[in-house]
Parts: structure tokens; sequence; C-alpha cells
């Protein structure tokens, strides 16, 4: 009697564990199928920006920033080296012959086009 009872407990054990070895199944399916669809998205988003941008996103995000940093800041940031530039440049002053030239300077010499 005892050994048929076993028994059932030990056949009932091993169908609950073939039921959630099958839901594990279902789920890593599910997962599966998800991943699949995700490299499609995945592809399609790297096939229309590489299209877009030859090169990789991390190029273009350099490239905007030394655009933008040109742009704003010419003196401060170097972007061939990309290293802050710390001291600034002072003009030499300049010199008669210079002077002359100026489009500013009028016939008297003054500076002030006024």
């Amino acid at each position: 009697m005892r050994s048929m009872k076993k028994q059932r407990e030990r056949q009932r054990d091993r169908e609950r564990e073939r039921e959630r070895e099958g839901e594990r199944g279902r789920e890593g399916e599910r997962e599966r199928e998800r991943e699949r669809e995700r490299e499609r998205e995945d592809h399609v988003w790297k096939s229309w920006t590489e299209n877009l941008f030859p090169f990789s996103s991390r190029h273009y995000q350099h490239f905007l920033f030394n655009l933008y940093i040109s742009k704003t800041r010419p003196s401060r940031y170097h972007t061939d080296t990309n290293q802050w530039i710390t001291k600034t440049v002072s003009r030499p002053p300049k010199s008669i012959s210079d002077d002359s030239k100026d489009p500013t300077t009028s016939l008297t010499g003054s500076k002030d086009p006024y």
C-alpha cells in the first residue's frame, strides 16, 4: 500500500516537473522571439543610421562637438589636438606700413572713420 502511494506521489511530482519545464520552454521560446524582434529592429535602425551617416556615431558626436566649440569659442579649444588652450595669444603690434594699408584710415591719418 505504502509503495503504491509513493509511486503515485513520484508520478505526480514527475508530471508537475514536466509541466514546469513545458512552461519554461514556452517562456524561453517567447524570449527568443522577443530577442529576434529586437535584433530585426536594431538592424533596421543601424542600416538607416549608417546610410545617413556613413561613419560611426561616436565620430559624428566628436565632429559636432568640435564644430560647436570652433564656432562658439575658437580661441579656447584646439580641435586638431582636442585640448583646451590655457594661455591667451596676443597679436603682435601693427607696424606703420600695415597702418597705411588699413581701409579705415582716412586721408588725415586718423583711425576714426567718422
